[in-house]
């Protein structure tokens, strides 16, 4: 096979992984969340400590979803709250990602929750009612309570971001591009 064809044949591999969708790799999609900082606050919690949840699921959060718990679609998440980190590596004990969206698929109400034995953060919105918290045991707790609030806008939906395995299949295809475009290496004898 010549240079010319080895290099057709590569680019034309690369554009194929390129233009071609993943069968089996999802994008994924990105939801933030930023809670208003603890009222009240046990060290080592401060009052400049907050709640915050991310969590990424392969499709958006549809129109006027009924309030219910969507934890089955989550592909990862992170909880935090100044102090410790939950993230779906660790073994949760009890696990929520209940939601209602309106008409154009934002969060309006939501009961999202992470406990490992006495470990919890949480975050709960309904009828204008805002409750975040966290507790690392019974005595070591910090939270926020603000009735009547409009807190849903705390939520933002982040960028569609490919799957690692997707990146990983391009740079594969990258490197293939580039070791075929080299050719073969003409060995030199000792003899010569």
């Amino acid at each position: 096979m010549t240079r010319f064809k080895r290099l057709s044949a590569a680019l034309g591999f690369l554009t194929a992984l390129v233009v071609a969708p993943t069968a089996g790799h999802a994008v994924l999609f990105e939801y933030d969340y930023r809670g208003p900082d603890f009222q009240t606050a046990v060290p080592p919690y401060t009052t400049s400590d907050f709640v915050g949840v991310w969590f990424s699921i392969e499709l958006p959060l549809n129109t006027n979803l009924p309030f219910e718990d969507y934890a089955r679609f989550v592909q990862a998440f992170t909880f935090s709250d100044g102090v410790q980190t939950i993230t779906q590596d660790d073994a949760t004990d009890d696990l929520l990602f209940q939601f209602q969206t309106d008409g154009q698929g934002d969060i309006t109400s939501w009961l999202v929750r992470a406990t490992i034995g006495e470990r919890t953060i949480s975050t709960f919105f309904e009828f204008n009612n805002l409750m975040d918290n966290a507790q690392i045991d019974a005595a070591t707790t910090a939270f926020v309570n603000l009735p009547g609030s409009n807190q849903a806008d705390n939520w933002t939906q982040g960028a569609k971001v490919p799957e690692p395995a997707a990146l990983g299949l391009f740079l594969v295809a990258l490197l293939t591009l580039g070791a075929l475009s080299r050719g073969p290496r003409k060995h030199r004898s000792l003899a010569s």
